[in-house]
């Protein structure tokens, strides 16, 4: 088949999809508004990425021609409520006649209000097929918020060395990771920080901090002043622009991977931290919590919460033999239910 994914940006969590398609001998292109990649990607030889030019309605032509040129057989588009960009190529798809996929990060099981729930009726009888989303929420206590939507999972490839440093901790420091844009407010750079402070006699550390920092504004201050005046300079190292294809061994060379943020629609790093092997910390309004069984491979704080942060850290690092057999299980998870054949067997259900 022909499939056409379409979104604002290239995001490096699409990577894994785009490419098991294309091993399964799927044509595949990914439309995209604009160049800039979410991540530091420079190898991506294997996936056509175009930039597609801002949606004017004096171009709908252009643009029936650009999807009738590629003729995909599958369209799948990127938050259309939130873009018209995407939406306007939907419509176009449906018009044409081609199955079509609505993706967004939100909870598969939830109770939704029942204004979101008409809008989702209204683009589903409109431009979509069917719902696609890599979350499941709490499939115990709540139903799907729509019969025709379904869960599709993240992937990750699973290290061929896991937990690589895990198996020696020198001197009984423990090697903390964590990734994302760290100092926009939601990441709770902070509040880490302020948590393991609380620790610091307790167990001896060091935390890399990895992502993009705007070296400008408040925030930056906040942690910059903040570590300097908690004498945390030692401890604490921050990594900028770290190229995607070398994120895997960044990963290896840590013990624990602990995601602060609150408000996070899906972080796809903590799924890579459990393919290197790493048992993992994330808040309960992280929508990739659904990846961690708690008390196996990892825990789920109370967002915003230092105390229960601190507690959590204090219980997965209390203990570095469990410590490392919770990295092995998060490797082992990966391997066994976010692979790239439970992505591909449940998106060829809904594409054929």
């Amino acid at each position: 088949m022909r499939i056409l994914f379409i979104a604002p940006m290239f995001h490096t969590n699409q990577m894994p999809w785009v490419q098991t398609l294309i091993e399964n001998n799927h044509t595949v292109e990914y439309w995209s508004l604009c160049n800039k990649m979410e991540s530091n990607v420079e190898s991506l030889k294997s996936i056509n990425i175009k930039k597609i030019e801002q949606p004017y309605f004096n171009k709908i032509g252009a643009y029936y021609e650009q999807l009738k040129n590629f003729d995909p057989d599958v369209v799948v588009g990127r938050n259309p409520h939130l873009n018209l960009f995407i939406l306007l190529f939907l419509l176009i798809s449906k018009l044409q006649r081609r199955k079509t996929l609505i993706y967004t990060q939100t909870d598969l099981y939830q109770v939704m209000p029942f204004s979101r729930k008409i809008g989702v009726t209204i683009l589903l009888n409109t431009i979509g097929n069917y719902w696609i989303t890599p979350l499941t929420g709490c499939r115990v206590n709540y139903p799907k918020f729509h019969c025709r939507a379904f869960y599709i999972p993240f992937i990750a490839p699973v290290s061929t060395q896991p937990q690589r440093n895990c198996n020696n901790i020198n001197n009984n420091k423990i090697n903390i990771i964590s990734v994302g844009r760290i100092n926009q407010k939601r990441k709770n750079v902070l509040l880490l920080l302020k948590a393991l402070k609380l620790i610091e006699k307790n167990i001896s550390f060091h935390l890399n901090l990895i992502g993009h920092m705007n070296k400008r504004g408040q925030l930056y201050e906040e942690i910059t002043e903040f570590i300097k005046s908690n004498d945390l300079e030692d401890k604490v190292t921050i990594k900028e622009n770290i190229p995607y294809h070398e994120m895997s061994l960044e990963y290896q060379k840590n013990n624990l991977f602990i995601l602060p943020s609150s408000s996070e629609p899906a972080a796809y790093s903590l799924l890579e931290a459990m393919a290197a092997g790493l048992p993992v910390i994330c808040s309960d309004t992280n929508g990739t919590k659904c990846y961690i069984e708690e008390g196996e491979n990892g825990y789920i704080f109370k967002s915003n919460n230092l105390e229960d942060l601190t507690e959590k850290i204090k219980i997965i690092t209390s203990d570095k033999n469990e410590m490392k057999n919770m990295g092995e299980r998060s490797a082992q998870i990966v391997k066994e239910k976010y692979n790239t054949d439970s992505f591909y067997k449940a998106f060829e259900k809904l594409i054929q």
